[in-house]
């Protein structure tokens, strides 16, 4: 694209010559000019904030440990973002995870509750936004410490598909 910067030394569209790391962004365009996975910043990022409903409930149990949610609101200010699972009157989802932006249109968000003694469900949340109204994902679910296995808990990986409730 001649502008002297390769895939491999981090040219995030080849076939652009206006994009490069470094390159000045155009605000608000859609185009990722300086490679670093936003359009000009917090300014013009999507917002994807509002409550979304999914597919299907997202749960688990097991021995002092329940969860399922079928919903949840995000909260976003710039690339940062709040989820709250807790939303719905008979959800008991893993409460607020926080986290950001990873890029324009995917997030990662954590965190975790205690179940009994000093063992702890720790959470992460990966969402794709497929438009400003459509996002699939996955729950990652994890136990640790104290003696988690004397509740049955074992980690699991659940993914989920949904659609923001206009």
């Amino acid at each position: 694209d001649m502008d002297g910067v390769t895939d491999c030394d981090g040219d995030c569209d080849d076939s652009r010559a206006d994009t490069y790391p470094g390159a000045p962004e155009v605000e608000c365009d859609g185009i990722d000019q300086d490679c670093d996975g936003f359009d000009a910043g917090d300014g013009c990022a999507l917002n994807y904030a509002g409550d979304w409903v999914l597919d299907t409930d997202v749960s688990y149990s097991c021995t002092n440990f329940e969860m399922s949610f079928s919903s949840f609101v995000l909260n976003q200010s710039g690339s940062a973002v709040q989820i709250d699972t807790d939303n719905c009157g008979s959800c008991d989802g893993p409460g607020p995870l926080t986290g950001a932006f990873t890029s324009s249109s995917q997030l990662s968000a954590t965190g975790s509750q205690g179940i009994a003694g000093s063992c702890e469900a720790v959470f992460s949340m990966l969402v794709t936004f497929l438009s400003e109204d459509s996002a699939s994902g996955s729950l990652s679910v994890n136990f640790q410490g104290g003696d988690c296995s004397g509740f049955g808990c074992q980690g699991q990986l659940i993914s989920f598909a949904g659609s923001k409730d206009e």
